[in-house]
């Protein structure tokens, strides 16, 4: 396996461990989200919600 595939396995199983840690709080008021695209190597967590009528991102 060349370095770029290490990497990039080693940037997804980092961002899913912390999306598992975040995603079990009992103080997580928004959803945690993983977007991994594949084609185009973006990697992205983040949380989204709801405060009333406004989206939180």
């Amino acid at each position: 396996m060349d370095k770029l595939e290490e990497y990039k396995l080693a940037i997804k199983q980092v961002l899913t461990e912390y999306h598992n840690w975040a995603s079990g709080s009992t103080n997580l008021n928004d959803e945690s989200c993983l977007v991994f695209d594949e084609n185009h190597h973006h990697y992205i967590w983040c949380f989204l919600g709801w405060n009333g009528k406004k989206k939180n991102e």
